[in-house]
């Protein structure tokens, strides 16, 4: 796993401008999810592939208690997602049911009762949101805005996203519906926007991946706007005030406030996720193979002869992006301004 961070005037999602702080999240390989938010990091990991058994972990700020892991939820096969809220913490059990734990000064634990047939969650500073199997999302926490205000009537959901102040819901049939605060335009997606196939809510802009890899950004965007001929998008992230973009061929764009430059000669990138003041990415490293197998090849174990490659010897890495209307993206998470 690569990152890079601020390193001053000229870098990504500069953390001083109205105090942001963003989390990261992303799916790695041999882990279920990882986020991180304000000092704290929660991870839902199976050992292995053939070992699916799903424990959780926590670490980090522990002030509120928010990295101590609940009884019962550190067995196996008890977590199936997890998300880093500012100062509380969310789990989403295998029976559909959501755990929170951690600070709680605007209702942020407060679960709703009976809240069950949830298959996706998301934490943001202070609100959060579920996805329920029948496609209605339900939220609590903080609401100054409207950012729980759920559209009434609101169904066939796929995948939500929590911003700083507003949220968004993805539908089965492409399109994105959001709520909350639209101060800049970001609640409101283009009127002809279709063919969504993931969404990412940012501090006070919107991304949406489009199914031919083509990406839609609204909202809030003083600084360098995204590129013009940016395509072959297989994943997105939108951070405070820059984005990133995962394409095909394993590399990544940023683009957005004083972005700090994608480190060189980064590739082979399988999950993005873009912070306050960094951004995450796993990449895969290539696989060293020898130049000769005293166990392969024509000359046997005494050697000699060209060696030859067995299948199931040296393992391929493929990278594999999610890009479905049924997950959620890595999101993103801000404090109070």
């Amino acid at each position: 796993m690569g990152h890079w961070r601020s390193g001053g005037v000229g870098s990504a999602g500069r953390a001083t401008v109205l105090g942001r702080r963003a989390p990261a999240r992303m799916a790695v390989a041999g882990m279920v999810a990882v986020t991180v938010a304000s000092g704290l990091a929660l991870a839902s990991a199976h050992p292995a592939a053939a070992d699916v058994t799903r424990t959780l972990a926590a670490w980090g700020d522990n002030s509120s208690g928010k990295a101590t892991v609940p009884p019962g939820l550190s067995g196996p096969y008890q977590v199936v997602a997890v998300a880093a809220g500012l100062g509380h913490s969310l789990v989403l059990k295998s029976d559909g049911t959501v755990k929170a734990w951690g600070q709680n000064p605007v209702g942020e634990l407060d679960v709703p009762v009976g809240l069950s047939g949830v298959v996706a969650i998301d934490a943001s500073n202070e609100h959060n949101l579920a996805l329920k199997a029948d496609g209605t999302v339900v939220g609590w926490g903080q609401n100054p805005v409207g950012k729980l205000d759920v559209p009434a009537g609101l169904s066939g959901v796929v995948a939500i996203s929590a911003g700083f102040q507003h949220s968004l819901a993805l539908k089965s049939d492409g399109t994105v519906v959001g709520w909350g605060s639209n101060q800049f335009g970001q609640v409101t997606a283009p009127a002809d926007l279709s063919g969504v196939v993931a969404i990412s809510a940012g501090g006070d802009h919107s991304l949406a991946l489009k199914s031919d890899g083509t990406v839609v950004e609204w909202g809030w965007n003083p600084f360098r706007q995204m590129p013009a001929d940016l395509s072959g998008v297989v994943a997105i992230s939108a951070g405070s005030f820059h984005s990133l973009a995962l394409k095909s061929d394993g590399t990544v764009i940023a683009w957005g406030g004083n972005d700090a430059p994608v480190p060189a000669g980064l590739s082979r990138v399988t999950a993005i996720s873009a912070g306050s003041s960094h951004n995450l990415a796993i990449h895969q490293a290539p696989i060293a193979v020898p130049t000769y197998c005293e166990f392969c090849g024509l000359g046997g174990a005494t050697g000699g002869g060209v060696p030859t490659r067995q299948p199931g010897l040296y393992p391929t890495l493929t990278r594999n992006p999610v890009v479905s209307p049924t997950l959620t993206r890595k999101p993103v998470v801000y404090p109070t301004r």
